[in-house]
């Protein structure tokens, strides 16, 4: 940025691209107003059309740039907030649904869901990891193998070194010739 030179009572005088004139206090108070938004729980591209930058990375780097780091919303204050809508939106559902308008018990239904889901009422409330020694593993092993797979036969086994075989049934094989094929 070029600086005009101008010195005001409250900071430096810069061109702005509208011809106009941006004063350093400008700048911050829109840096302080990006870093009030985040912490009010707004989003980054919402953040910069609310303050005038064209781009979410612009607001990023403003509200950054009053503090040195990037602000985070203050999840109960957002969850409180969040609390007290879908209290007053269980509240219009109800009364719709004894008026007995169309798809109202659907409304609340859906209400009651993220109210639940808001206080964590659908989360576990006790995790227990398990972890089996290596006995109960091999027992589980051979318990599992004996539902899935059948018993296996074993066949008897004849050892082949002890079988005298007559010369004269095998033949020409035997003494080295191997099968005469025809042809």
């Amino acid at each position: 940025m070029s600086v005009v030179g101008l010195v005001a009572g409250y900071g430096v005088v810069m061109p702005r691209a509208d011809g106009g004139v941006m004063q350093r206090w400008d700048a911050l108070e829109r840096q302080r107003e990006c870093y009030r938004l985040r912490l009010a729980g707004m989003g980054w591209d919402a953040i910069a059309a609310a303050v005038g930058l064209r781009h979410r990375s612009s607001a990023i780097r403003a509200a950054k740039a009053y503090t040195g780091s990037l602000p985070e919303p203050d999840r109960d204050a957002m969850r409180a907030a969040s609390s007290e809508v879908l209290s007053m939106a269980r509240s219009v559902a109800l009364q719709a649904m004894a008026a007995g308008r169309a798809g109202a018990i659907g409304d609340v239904v859906k209400v009651e869901a993220r109210l639940a889901a808001l206080h964590g009422l659908d989360a576990p409330t006790e995790i227990t990891v398990y972890s089996p020694t290596q006995g109960e593993l091999e027992a589980w092993v051979a318990e599992m193998s004996a539902r899935a797979m059948p018993a296996l036969v074993e066949p008897d086994l004849v050892d082949v070194d002890s079988v005298e075989v007559d010369p004269a049934l095998v033949g020409d094989f035997a003494a080295g010739g191997g099968f005469d094929y025809p042809g």
